[in-house]
This record gives structure tokens, C-alpha cells and sequence, in this order.
């Protein structure tokens, strides 16, 4: 917590709330039994949680992570699985959706820059390294994160913010111990051409043809 209070101050950010839950390990971690991981936690129950925070920031726009979870994490999947029904939910008007109020219009899911980690994988196996075991605590499968296909449609410029942002990616300094990151693998020139977007895939409406360069595009 203390880690993302300090990111999100580097990123100008001044509110956040959080579920009362520990996170949650990857696939087989022994974190994964905790009582009060997220992971053993009933996805009505999450859902409802996330609802109830649309309902009071009544937000137009709302994003979060894709189907596959980013690299995989289970929290991650959960969150991008209860944020989903908590975005069908709240337009849904009635006790169990939003009622009253400002309906959220639009939905997105972060886009990783698979480019970027194909050709990470590929440096990798030139190298000789294992890129299905990177990481802190090496159970992070790059060839498998390259292999999940996300269709992007919306693609934001934030070349002017890459200095905040990677202020605040460095913020999380536990991810980083044990190793340098696995984009360092590329020399800076390559990956700043690759970073200086956020990638989305919208979920709701429909994407039309094209790519969005911003999210709040046609938002009433």
C-alpha cells in the first residue's frame, strides 16, 4: 500500500480506495490460501464491492485490466472479471444496478504492448536467458503473455508524462528486487517507442472501426 501511495503521488493522483483484502500470489503460490487473499474471496461478493464504488464516483469511463489478467496474475483476472460485472451492473438500472445518476458509458481493458514482448522473448532466446521464468520470484511467463492476442482499438499518446510514469512504475520497488526489469532487455531508444502509448481494447460499446486516441472521445 505503501508503495502505490507513493506512485500514485508521482502521478499526481490524490484519492484512492482499495478492497480489505491481501493480494493474492501467482498461479500456485502458497499466498493463494491466505483467508483474506483476493483470490478466495466469492466474485459475487468482489463485484459488489466494485459496484458500490461506481455507484458513489459515478464514473463515465472506466478501465481495467484484460481477460488474461496483464502477465497472468489471478487478482488481476478477478478484478478485470468483478470490474466487468460491476460496469454491466451499474448500468442496469433497479436494486441490484445504479439507480439514479450518471451511467458509466464506456469500458476498456489495458492493452499490453505485445510487440514489445515478442521481441523481448526474442532477445531472450538470442541471449540464452528463459523467458517463461522472469520476475522477482521467476514465474512470470513472457512466451505465454506474447501468445495472448488483445485487439487493440484505443491508443493514447503519453510521450510528455514517461517521466512520471516511470517514476511511478519504480515506485514499486519490491517488483524490482531481485533483478533489473525484463524491458531492460531492450536498449532505451526501442522501448521508449514502444511506451510512449497506452494501449486499450474497449468492451463496451462495441469498437468501431479504427483506433480511438482518446478515451473520453463522444462521452456526454
Amino acid at each position: 500500500s505503501a508503495e502505490l501511495a507513493l506512485a500514485a503521488t508521482r502521478l499526481g493522483v490524490t484519492s484512492i480506495w482499495s478492497l480489505p483484502y491481501r493480494d493474492s500470489g501467482m498461479r500456485g503460490s502458497p499466498d493463494n490460501q491466505h483467508p483474506q487473499a483476493l483470490i478466495r474471496q466469492p466474485a459475487q461478493q468482489v463485484t459488489h464491492e466494485v459496484l458500490s464504488y461506481m455507484r458513489r464516483l459515478q464514473p463515465q469511463v472506466v478501465m481495467t485490466h484484460d481477460p488474461f489478467g496483464g502477465y497472468g496474475h489471478p487478482d488481476h483476472v478477478r478484478v478485470c472479471e468483478a470490474t466487468t460485472a460491476a460496469f454491466y451492473l451499474a448500468r442496469r438500472p433497479g436494486r441490484n444496478g445504479h439507480g439514479s445518476g450518471p451511467l458509466p458509458q464506456k469500458l476498456y481493458y489495458t492493452a499490453f504492448p505485445k510487440d514489445l514482448v515478442k521481441l523481448v522473448v526474442r532477445v531472450m532466446e538470442l541471449t540464452g536467458k528463459d523467458a517463461r521464468t522472469v520476475g522477482r520470484n521467476r514465474d512470470i511467463d513472457l512466451v505465454e503473455i506474447s501468445r495472448w492476442v488483445t485487439p487493440v482499438t484505443a491508443r493514447v499518446d503519453v510521450e510528455p508524462y514517461l517521466a512520471d510514469k516511470q517514476a511511478a512504475s519504480e515506485a514499486h520497488a519490491s517488483q524490482y528486487s531481485g533483478g533489473p526489469s525484463w524491458a531492460a532487455a531492450i536498449p532505451p531508444m526501442i522501448r521508449r517507442r514502444f511506451l510512449r502509448y497506452e494501449q486499450f481494447t474497449r468492451a463496451y460499446p462495441a469498437p468501431q472501426p479504427g483506433v480511438e486516441a482518446d478515451l473520453f472521445a463522444n462521452v456526454g
